[in-house]
């Protein structure tokens, strides 16, 4: 996703799963398939390094977990700062939420 107004539509959230690291929030489309959008907030991770690093690895959960996800607009947001070593962490998150996606009937 890349139009601001795509992004207002989801943030007036139909439903939305939070973890310690991300809050991933969620609309129906009708377009017959998955699309992502990020906020990774500057406040939230100072160094744009590793803001790119946490958008890196949320794009790759999603490409892992896209084939199995119903028809919905997905935008993920970044709670809190993470660390190299909680990379993984927060990557596991992203995809155990994404997983339950299709039993949460969005």
């Amino acid at each position: 996703m890349h139009d601001p107004r795509e992004f207002s539509a989801v943030l007036q959230k139909k439903y939305a799963s939070n973890s310690k690291f991300i809050e991933i929030l969620v609309r129906p489309n009708n377009l017959g398939y998955a699309r992502l959008g990020l906020i990774v907030a500057r406040r939230v991770e100072k160094l744009a390094v590793k803001r790119n690093r946490v958008k890196r690895l949320l794009r790759e959960q999603f490409r892992l977990c896209r084939q199995n996800l119903p028809a919905v607009d997905l935008v993920v947001r970044l709670r809190c700062p993470v660390t190299r070593d909680e990379m993984a962490t927060m990557a596991e998150e992203a995809k155990m939420i994404m997983v339950q996606l299709p039993s949460c009937r969005a």
